[in-house]
């Protein structure tokens, strides 16, 4: 895609985040208000959780049940969901 101005006619960035990219700040700031002791259930589907600051979310939604629909464990990333001590709810593989 490129800047349609006339004075400009470069690249536009698409509105994604690469690989390696910061998140914007909104992200940050809407998680912490978005989660935190509110949340009731967290699903996390299709995704290894190898990436911050992604991968937050599974500490940052505090104690409610956790469920991983994936093709695999996450435990390679940290995130053992075979750990029934640590997360005792359900995952479906």
């Amino acid at each position: 895609m490129y800047c349609s101005k006339d004075d400009c006619k470069g690249p536009v960035k698409p509105e994604i985040t690469f690989f390696g990219e910061g998140l914007p700040e909104k992200f940050m700031t809407a998680l912490e208000k978005s989660f935190g002791n509110k949340t009731d259930l967290l699903i996390v589907i299709g995704t290894s959780l190898a990436v911050g600051p992604f991968n937050m979310t599974v500490d940052i939604v505090g104690d409610c049940p956790k469920v991983l629909i994936n093709m695999e464990n996450t435990v390679s990333s940290g995130y053992d969901f075979d750990d029934a001590e640590k997360y005792p709810e359900r995952i479906l593989l």
